[in-house]
């Protein structure tokens, strides 16, 4: 499952609202007028703009992405500057600790998402951000995300109650105090061990994710959606060749570990499908690719921008996911009611199909018996 356009747009529409209202979260000692292209902020000096989508704040260079409304941009470079100073004045190592992220990006995510994590930029580490973070209703909560990411890469072998390793895949709780991590990482964890048991082809859905976060609606946001009737899903925007993110926006309270390994299941083949595409893409760029693989590269990559487009997505890749549900669910001994309620079920004709035999099939035994 992916987010749509829509939800997209929501976040442009509201980031412009905040900036016109001046809603972001400024402190005292930052008396600025970023749009003029100068914020005094104590230790860090004067921020300059030094383009439309960049700024300079001591030794941190703050880049924006192409989705940020040119209007919400004071908001955003607000953010990260108040934050940023909060870290220098936390104690006398915050200087030290801010050091290790010289660059930072800020991506215009949907309201939904918090983000804060390291990429490989052009063989530079690189701290992006969401800008969602604006729709928090208390300040502070971005300060204390970054400065985790900040001491994991200051040193990686320092425990941190937001960050479990569980066969090499990297889980990231959530810092909203409302939200209780730790059923998050039982849950995760039992579903990541029943996937042991899985075969081979199925377990690659599962090794192909690099990190799972925790990201369930906090009464800390400003605006709160509404639960997602799939547990988790892939987050493609974000996610890079060296770290594939899915993102868990359901409370594990309301999931299973049954329900959250075929859900990560289901995402990972999403993983692996992008995988793929961007395999198709290399070689359709060296003119060797074929038609099917240019068929293969357009319906992934286009997957919101007609009806038409959206429906051959999910002929082609939602279903293929749902099938590797059924098939994992069957290697497991689990029951067919588990998945009848999926969505795809009435679209995809192949995994309805699996489905029905499969149930002929208990059925059949069950005769015998």
């Amino acid at each position: 499952m992916f987010i749509n356009n829509f939800l997209r747009l929501t976040l442009l529409a509201t980031l412009l609202l905040i900036a016109a209202n001046n809603q972001s979260f400024a402190t005292k000692n930052c008396t600025s007028d970023i749009k003029n292209g100068a914020c005094q902020s104590n230790q860090l000096g004067e921020g300059k703009l030094i383009s439309k989508r960049q700024m300079k704040l001591g030794n941190h260079l703050i880049s924006l992405s192409a989705g940020i409304p040119k209007k919400a941009r004071p908001a955003v470079f607000k953010l990260i500057a108040d934050s940023l100073k909060q870290i220098y004045k936390a104690s006398p190592q915050g200087p030290k600790l801010a050091s290790v992220a010289p660059n930072i990006i800020v991506r215009a995510e949907n309201r939904y998402n918090r983000y804060v994590g390291w990429h490989n930029i052009a063989n530079k580490p690189v701290l992006v951000i969401s800008a969602s973070f604006l729709f928090d209703n208390e300040p502070g909560f971005l300060t204390k995300a970054m400065t985790e990411e900040m001491k994991r890469k200051s040193d990686p072998t320092s425990p941190s109650p937001y960050i479990v390793t569980i066969n090499g895949i990297r889980l990231v709780g959530s810092i909203y105090p409302d939200i209780k991590n730790k059923s998050f990482f039982k849950n995760v964890k039992k579903a990541l061990e029943m996937s042991n048991k899985l075969s081979p082809d199925l377990q690659k859905y599962i090794k192909a994710v690099d990190e799972i976060r925790y990201n369930p609606s906090s009464k800390y946001f400003i605006k709160q959606g509404a639960i997602d009737g799939a547990v988790a899903y892939y987050n493609r925007v974000i996610s890079t060749p060296e770290k594939r993110i899915i993102f868990i926006r359901r409370k594990m309270l309301y999931s299973s570990p049954l329900d959250t390994l075929l859900s990560l299941v289901h995402e990972g083949n999403h993983v692996v499908q992008h995988e793929t595409a961007e395999k198709y893409n290399m070689k359709l760029r060296q003119g060797k690719g074929s038609k099917e693989e240019l068929t293969y590269v357009e319906t992934w990559h286009n997957m919101s921008r007609t009806k038409a487009s959206r429906s051959n997505f999910v002929q082609k890749f939602e279903c293929e996911a749902t099938e590797t549900e059924i098939a994992v669910l069957k290697k497991l001994g689990g029951s067919p009611r588990t998945i009848e309620g999926s969505q795809y079920l009435s679209i995809c004709k192949g995994a309805k199909r699996k489905l029905v035999q499969w149930k002929n099939e208990n059925y059949r035994r069950a005769k015998k018996g």
